[in-house]
Formats: structure tokens, C-alpha cells, sequence
């Protein structure tokens, strides 16, 4: 029969009810205030040799400083056991630094872990969004260390403050991550990755995060018209923008403007389409399907009304949006 027992057991021992396993995961305190999840793995590594460190994290403040506490999963309980009593024995200790006398404990919540396999609660601190601020690399290539190592303390430090309920503080860190590395974040399976390499568990599942869009012409490329060459400059000026040389990314924009002869290419970046806008086109040309040339067919609606001067403003003002301005133009006034 079932019954609750009170009895104190080893902190090391498995929980309660006899069903769980060993707990893995320790608490630690007193950390350098410099040292990052990295720092910290390496550092328990270090000192417990034979015993192979899983997981480390170091929490953060909301501004991204480290709050010199954090969480080790060690791979067995006896690494466990064996960290908790070096930390006993100094053995942890970061001699001049502050985090001089590190304190270590098994971590309270890790007692009453429901029976199941030590791989299991592992795995839900991972991709399958388990345990909040464990958020895992799930791209296929990591970059330098120090990037990776920035980037994890940002995000740990966002889902510490998810976990406290200030999402204006996390939405400016995902903003950050954004705007700073290029780096995603999904928030139901705990993951994040860099925006270039969109993990294949994200992309089959579609939803909020979409595969990249290709440039591709609005409408059926003219002929004559070079789109191949076009949509790799315009890949090149993606590339450009995502490292930030704004500049390179400007004088690739320059040669799509430039591409056709005769016309000029207009390029729609939410849409990621490009169409060509021609400086004039003969009539047979215009009702060819395909051909841009909404610019002729506003100019023509402004003769036929006598709002030519009208028209002109409004194909300077709106540079690049031609057809929206023919559109507004033939429900006012009817077509050419």
C-alpha cells in the first residue's frame, strides 16, 4: 500500500517515494561575477575529474548581469555526490577571485523528480521545453565561442525574466538578440538558433516561423531581363545587411536599380519580389503579359481626365509603387 513518508533521507538518495532517480543537479552560489555558463562547466570539469559535467547555466538579471548563482547537472549521481562534497572540502573554491568559497547543494527542486529515467529529465530540460531558462542550440553550426557564449547568457537571462513575469524585459532582449546576432528564439519548444540556420524541426512545423522566402519576380520576368543575375545581388545584399555592411548592402541595391536598360528594378523587401518599372513601352508592348508598365497607364488616365499634374506628384511621391497608384486611379476615374 501507498503511504507518504516524512523520513529524512539522503539529499543524494532518490526522492521520497522510493520511484524516482538519484537527483542529478546542483545549486551553486558565490560564483565569480564574471563567469559565464561556459566558465562554469569548464571550472566543475576541472575539479571533478572521472565525472563529466552535462549541463551548466549561470543566472541573470534583466540588464544580462550575472546574479553569481547558477544550476550544474552533473551526467551521474555520483558526480553528484562527488561535487558536493569538493564543494565541502573547498576543493570548488576560485581562489582570488569573489567567488572565492563557491557553495554547492543539490538543488531542492530536483528531489521530487517523478520516476523516470535520468535520460528523461535531461531531455526536458532541452528541445522539449521542459524546465523554464533551459534553453537550448538547436542550429546546425555553432560560431566563435564568444559569440555563443554571449547569445546563451542573453536568452537565459530573457527566460529569467519570462519567469518573473516581466515580459517588457524579455521582449527587448529578444529584440537584442534579433537585432545584435541574428538569433531566434521559440519559446514553446526552448530553442534558438541563428536566423541563417533555421533547424529542420522548426521548418517542418511551419506555424509561427516560416521558411525563408527566395526572390522572385512579381510578375513573369520581360524579356531580355537578366533575373538571374538580379535575384543573386539581391542575395548578396541579404547576406550584406545580416553582417551589418550596410554599405556593400547599398552598392549591391545600386546595381539591381540598374539592371535593366531602359527601366529600373523596384524591390518590395517584405514581400521579397522585384518588378520592373520601363521609362516608356509601346502599346502592343504594354498588354503583353507581364510587362510593367503601370507608370505609362497612369500617365494615360491623367490625359484622359486632365489631372496630369496631379498624377506626376503622385508617381514622385510614391516612387516603386506604381500599380498601387494605377489601382487608386482606376477606381476613381475608370481604366485607361
Amino acid at each position: 500500500s501507498s503511504s507518504s513518508s516524512s523520513s529524512s533521507s539522503s539529499p543524494l538518495s532518490p526522492n521520497s517515494t522510493g520511484e524516482g532517480p538519484p537527483p542529478t543537479r546542483l545549486y551553486v552560489q558565490n560564483l565569480p561575477p564574471h563567469f559565464t555558463w561556459a566558465d562554469l562547466k569548464d571550472h566543475f570539469a576541472s575539479r571533478l575529474p572521472g565525472h563529466a559535467v552535462a549541463f551548466a547555466s549561470v543566472s541573470l538579471d534583466p540588464s544580462g548581469h550575472s546574479k553569481r548563482s547558477g544550476l550544474v547537472q552533473m551526467s551521474t549521481p555520483e558526480g553528484c555526490r562527488a561535487a558536493v562534497e569538493a564543494g565541502k572540502a573547498g576543493r570548488l573554491d576560485v581562489p582570488g577571485e569573489a567567488g572565492e568559497g563557491v557553495y554547492v547543494r543539490m538543488d531542492v527542486k530536483d528531489r521530487n523528480i517523478s520516476a523516470r529515467s535520468v535520460e528523461d529529465t535531461n531531455r526536458s530540460h532541452g528541445r522539449r521545453g521542459g524546465k523554464r531558462g533551459y534553453y537550448e542550440f538547436a542550429g546546425a553550426e555553432e560560431k566563435d565561442r564568444e559569440t555563443m557564449e554571449k547569445v546563451k547568457e542573453v536568452v537565459e537571462g530573457r527566460a529569467a525574466a519570462r519567469g518573473r513575469r516581466n515580459f517588457e524585459a524579455a521582449d527587448k532582449m529578444r529584440e537584442g538578440l534579433l537585432r545584435d546576432y541574428g538569433v531566434r528564439v521559440d519559446d514553446r519548444k526552448a530553442i534558438w538558433w541563428f536566423d541563417e540556420d533555421m533547424p529542420e524541426e522548426v521548418r517542418d512545423r511551419g506555424g509561427n516561423w516560416k521558411v525563408k522566402k527566395e526572390w522572385q519576380c512579381k510578375h513573369e520576368v520581360p524579356g531580355g531581363v537578366d533575373g538571374e543575375r538580379i535575384g543573386s545581388l539581391l542575395k548578396k545584399r541579404d547576406r550584406a545587411r545580416m553582417d551589418k555592411d550596410f554599405s556593400d548592402a547599398d552598392g549591391l541595391l545600386s546595381q539591381v536599380y540598374t539592371a535593366v536598360e531602359g527601366g529600373k528594378v523596384v524591390v518590395d523587401d517584405s514581400a521579397k519580389k522585384w518588378m520592373v518599372i520601363w521609362d516608356a513601352a509601346p502599346a502592343a508592348k504594354r498588354r503583353k503579359r507581364g510587362y510593367n508598365d503601370y507608370g505609362v497607364r497612369c500617365r494615360n488616365i491623367a490625359e484622359r481626365v486632365g489631372k496630369v499634374e496631379e498624377v506626376e506628384g503622385l508617381l514622385k511621391k510614391f516612387g516603386g509603387k506604381e500599380e498601387l497608384v494605377w489601382r487608386k486611379l482606376v477606381d476613381r476615374y475608370g481604366e485607361e
